[in-house]
């Protein structure tokens, strides 16, 4: 046992090295005679001879301070010198998983690898609840550091529970059950299983389960997301990805270099050999583009799903099509809103509010912003007009929502939204929810399509539907997380 212990947490030591050897803040020799006292004050008098190199020296403290069972304190201490926001968190987070170290350890290194492959891939906002239940409710949300659901285990595993209560990594790992694997679930089940019988526990685990909310029952769904990144040094070229997501899990698909001409063609093989991958299955698909802000106004919900046989046939027809903000996705200081608007959306008290834009006056989109900003029940914004022209009204609305964090944006594709839409679109966005939004605008082209002459160009164009645009944000999906693909791997054939 003793050498299964070892062997983690001085692999966590040596990582904590690192780090404090890349801190600037702590390279002087004066810096390292500050955090030598600054430690003992706090009780953990150490001495560390002068070695010749940094990366030396950093190891005899971190050691001397594994020893006595004070690496929280050396991470405490170095916080309060002020080291950069990125070497705070990753400090955090290995201080995090050398206090779980006795809780890896209990469980198999398999079973410990498994959590961590499926609970990094699931981020911490997606995971509120459990994470309040763990905490008996004292905890409102994972703390900042906590950017995954594997790093919120860790956080939890070095707490300590309550006398005749579970551990709070136990409750955490009941109630992100059905986020796991079917077979992982069940590893989990036998090692939860097992700990309560050790710890005489096993009347609360029951009572635990027996709370367990279980998953309510939806066809299995598969999101596509395809995203085009502007070429450098080419104005009218693309990089073009995709990604699928199911069961929780994001998949990489192939990069491939596109001229403005290719994509809609790009579109129809990835559409083609997705639904080839999924011929014996029957899940619902929905797609996504993350689409620069240039692109942001093309109808790409109307590009073609089938240029043959027969007429063409545009997506729009047989799947719910979401816009998404790439420059928001490369801006994580915008995200923390954007998690918690989302939230409000699908879980905040009350009806989750839309704003519909109004121009009045030069400073208006000052004025909008502070509206944005003085309601979080606010979740969506109606534009005035296409974000068509960089610098132009409607692309500064979107700018003024995409920095609130409003997860959801709608306007009409080729002119101000008229009158005769309004009664349309308030019946869609007013009743207080619209976690079914990207459902109800697909049956909206639906309709327009119904009309005579519902292609482009006929009658059918003056229905709302056939000119809506919809961003729908999901901050929980970030694909780029994952790794690429290599750049030119083909798009049209294999499975998705």
């Amino acid at each position: 046992m003793a050498d299964r212990e070892l062997a983690p947490r001085f692999d966590i030591e040596g990582r904590i090295v690192r780090v404090l050897v890349e801190c600037p803040e702590l390279s002087p020799a004066g810096s390292r005679q500050l955090l030598l006292d600054l430690l003992g004050r706090a009780g953990c008098p150490v001495q560390v001879a002068d070695y010749p190199t940094a990366m030396q020296w950093f190891f005899a403290l971190v050691t001397a301070c594994a020893r006595r069972s004070n690496i929280t304190t050396l991470v405490d201490v170095v916080i309060r010198l002020q080291p950069a926001a990125a070497i705070v968190m990753m400090l955090l987070r290995l201080r995090d998983e050398w206090e779980a170290g006795e809780v890896a350890v209990a469980a198999s290194s398999e079973l410990w690898a498994l959590l961590r492959a499926e609970l990094d891939a699931i981020s911490s906002g997606a995971i509120v609840k459990p994470y309040r239940l763990a905490t008996g409710n004292r905890m409102l949300e994972p703390p900042r550091h906590c950017m995954t659901a594997w790093h919120t285990l860790l956080h939890i595993a070095g707490r300590n529970a309550a006398w005749s209560r579970l551990p709070p990594y136990m409750v955490f790992l009941e109630h992100v059950h059905d986020e796991l694997t079917p077979s992982t679930a069940q590893k989990v089940d036998r090692w939860n299983s097992s700990r309560a019988y050790e710890l005489k526990l096993t009347a609360a685990l029951d009572a635990v389960r027996l709370e367990r909310t279980p998953r309510p029952h939806h066809a299995p769904q598969v999101h596509l997301m395809i995203q085009f990144d502007p070429a450098d040094g080419d104005a009218e070229s693309y990089v073009g990805s995709w990604w699928r997501q199911w069961d929780g899990r994001i998949e990489p698909g192939g990069r491939q270099l596109l001229s403005r001409g290719e994509l809609e063609g790009y579109v129809e093989a990835v559409v083609r050999g997705l639904e080839t991958g999924l011929a014996s299955h029957t899940p619902v698909v929905a797609i996504e583009f993350i689409l620069p802000f240039g692109l942001l106004n093309d109808p790409v919900d109307w590009w073609q799903r089938e240029a043959d046989p027969g007429p063409a046939k545009p997506l729009a027809l047989d799947y719910p099509v979401a816009l998404r903000s790439l420059e928001r996705l490369r801006r994580p200081d915008w995200h923390r809103v954007w998690h918690r608007r989302w939230r409000q959306l699908h879980h905040g008290p009350g009806r989750a509010g839309v704003y519909w834009s109004r121009p009045d006056g030069s400073d208006h989109l000052l004025r909008l912003e502070a509206t944005l900003a003085s309601d979080e029940k606010l979740v969506a914004l109606v534009l005035s007009e296409p974000p068509e022209v960089t610098g132009g009204t409607g692309m500064g609305e979107a700018l003024m929502a995409l920095r609130a964090g409003l997860p959801v944006v709608l306007w009409h594709r080729s002119r101000r939204l008229g009158s005769e839409h309004e009664d349309t679109l308030r019946l869609l966005v007013d009743d207080g929810d619209m976690s079914d939004l990207p459902g109800r605008v697909r049956r909206l082209r639906i309709d327009a399509l119904l009309e005579p002459g519902g292609g482009a160009g006929g009658a059918g164009d003056k229905h709302v539907g056939r000119n809506l645009a919809l961003l729908w944000d999901d901050p929980e999906r970030q694909p780029e997380r994952g790794s690429p693909a290599p750049l030119g791997v083909s798009q049209g054939e294999g499975r998705p």
